[in-house]
């Protein structure tokens, strides 16, 4: 009971950032009046408190609208309500919005979604892999920790910073 009033205090807030438009159907705003775009990085982040405060359809539709506008296995930062791409996005985006599938199946159960999604997001993990690689190069002084685990690769690479 002393969490109703602030569970539909959420809520109202959440509605008012819910958005639908006829080319990418229900999603979220990542704020108004500045950021009426759907953004991925910040659905992935709001997935467990939309599921919490009952949107589960527009939380879906938000992780669907990612794995619509990938390209190349990567999701998108951002996009228009035209359904446009406005940003084509960062290293962070397709890991965030993997999370975003995990959480979603956690929380709903649903296996017809995750096995759906998870092609994706395999692919995805992969481009994001591979791209990360690609713009690390380690120099002499880099510290490459050791690891006994033959398919596990590189986690820290400390590059030298020039500002």
């Amino acid at each position: 009971a002393e969490f109703a009033e602030p569970l539909l205090i959420a809520q109202a807030n959440l509605k008012m950032l819910e958005a639908e438009s006829p080319k990418m159907g229900r999603y979220f705003y990542a704020g108004l009046e500045m950021f009426p775009f759907w953004f991925s990085n910040d659905g992935a982040y709001s997935i467990p408190g939309l599921l919490t405060s009952g949107f589960k359809e527009t939380a879906r539709n938000h992780i669907q609208i990612g794995a619509l506008l990938c390209e190349g296995g990567r999701i998108p930062h951002q996009a228009s309500p035209a359904g446009h791409l406005t940003h084509s996005g960062n290293a962070e985006e397709t890991p965030l919005w993997v999370s975003a599938v995990w959480r979603f199946y956690e929380a709903t159960k649903d296996k017809a979604f995750l096995q759906e999604m998870y092609p994706i997001a395999i692919k995805g993990l992969l481009a994001n892999e591979r791209a990360t690689i690609k713009i690390i190069t380690p120099t002499k002084n880099a510290r490459i920790p050791k690891s006994n685990h033959p398919k596990l690769t590189c986690s820290f690479i400390k590059l030298p910073i020039t500002i």
